[in-house]
Order: C-alpha cells, then structure tokens, then sequence
C-alpha cells in the first residue's frame, strides 16, 4: 500500500512524498503509526491512500454488488434485444434508473468514512458536500433538460416518451438520478486511470469528466431513442446535444473537484 503525504497549509496539498506499508487492508491505527513516524514536513496532518489491496472480505463483497449490477443492467438490455418480458421492463426502467443512482451515491457515501482514506476534507464534510453536490446534480440536470426539451436550444428538438414516469413538467424525475449516476461511474473511471496530481487540478479534473460523459452519451442515445426514452422529430441526433452535454458535465463536475469530493480514491463498484 502507497500513501502519499499532504502538506494542508495553504499549499494546495501538494505530494511531499511516500511511504509504503504492508500491501493488505490497514487498520486505522496502523496508518496513524505510520504517519507518525513519517518526518518531512511540518504541517502535514493527513495521508491518502493511492492504492490499497481490495482483498479478503471486502473485495467479495465488491465482486457480489458489480455481479448484481450488471446482472440486472445485463438482463434489461438481452430482454429489450429478445422482445421478452417487454412491458413488465418498461415498468421497471424508472425504478432501476432510479435505484442505480441512489446505490451509486450510496456507495460514495459510506466510502468516504473508510479509516484508511484518510483525506484533505474531514469525512463529516465532505459527506455533507456530497449530499449538497448530490441534490445539486439532480435538480439542476431536471431543470436543464426542462429547459432543454422546451427551448430545443440546448440539445437541439427532442421530447421524452412515456416510459419514465412521473414526471416534473416534461422531465422524468429519474433523469436528475441518472445523471447522478453516470457523472459518479465518470468520475470512478478518471480517478482510477489517472495521477493524483491531475485529479487536484480541477478544471483537468472536470475536463476529463466531461469528456468520458460525452463518449457515454454517444452510445447511450440510439439505444435511449430505442427504448422510447426520448425521441428527435426527425429521426437524427444533432452534434448540438452532445456538445451541450459536454459543457453541462464539466459544470457539474467542476463543482464536485472544487469541493474535494473526488481528490482520493472513489468506490470500485462505480465502474
């Protein structure tokens, strides 16, 4: 296990160093033992962990939730493709968006309190700045894509269908949830496959957010548009909507990097 030390004195927490411990799952007092006998700088207060073994225990636990994920992500989309159970998944397409986001923010949550993530932001903080991002996304996604579907000037001319009730105007409520959702499995794909020190960036940070969110909507519309989610008049999905989901994911996640919700870490599951 690497941990990388932090100086928190107004200096952006710059890396000072590493130190390596035992590569298994640490105990809290462990990593205090460590990061007490660890001198190179005399403001540093907290260590994060870079990597850790996700073994044991936990890492079956983490096997058993991404096997139920995709189980039911996997069946929805062979049931749609085989024309089987058809209108009983219609029903069920808001509720699984709905419990996707929700389990996914769930799992941010209780990640953040793990001892061995020991952060730049206290836990109790930043799981409130989670929950005020969380609420944030939701709303302010519903009130774009209200927007949006009035105007046609954001994403272009689209209208949803009646598969995701209920609604707010001409919105699905589970559209704030599943933004929610795919800005958190973005952001798990850009803190595991890239440096720390890109991830304190926050602009680098949202940019590479909002890229792989925009890659996401690029497969997810045709079969969206299939499903009877939504639906362009004309048939055709303009570069318009894709480049205004661009810019709308990068605001949203620029406030997540700026409120150092994602500077560690994030749950495996999320991918």
């Amino acid at each position: 296990v690497e941990f990388t030390l932090l100086c928190c004195n107004g200096c952006e927490a710059q890396p000072y160093g590493t130190i390596a411990v035992p590569d298994r799952l640490i105990l809290a007092e462990q990593v205090t033992g460590y990061v007490t006998g660890a001198s190179v700088c005399g403001c540093i207060r907290a260590a994060t962990v870079m990597h850790f073994c996700e073994d044991g225990l936990m890492m079956n636990i983490y096997r058993l939730k991404l096997f139920l994920l995709y189980l039911l992500l996997g069946a929805g989309g062979l049931w749609h493709i085989l024309s089987v159970f058809d209108s009983p998944m219609r029903l069920l397409a808001a509720p699984m968006i709905l419990g996707i986001g929700l389990w996914l923010a769930y799992e941010y949550w209780q990640y953040y309190a793990l001892p061995m993530l020991i952060k730049t932001v206290p836990p109790g903080v930043q799981r409130r700045n989670f929950v005020l991002w969380s609420l944030f996304v939701i709303l302010g996604s519903i009130a774009v894509e209200s927007v949006g579907v009035q105007s046609g000037v954001l994403f272009g001319h689209y209208a949803y269908g009646s598969a995701l009730p209920p609604y707010i105007g001409p919105v699905p409520v589970v559209i704030g949830f599943a933004w929610l959702g795919m800005l958190l499995s973005s952001v798990a794909v850009v803190t595991r496959s890239t440096p720390r020190s890109l991830r304190l960036n926050n602009f680098a940070g949202a940019l590479m957010v909002a890229l792989f969110m925009m890659i996401f909507d690029v497969v997810m519309e045709p079969a969206a548009t299939a499903l009877g989610y939504w639906h362009w008049p004309d048939g055709s999905i303009p570069v318009q909507t894709y480049i205004a989901w661009f810019i709308v994911s990068f605001v949203f996640a620029f406030a997540g990097f700026s409120l150092r919700l994602f500077e560690g870490s994030t749950p495996l599951i999320a991918l």
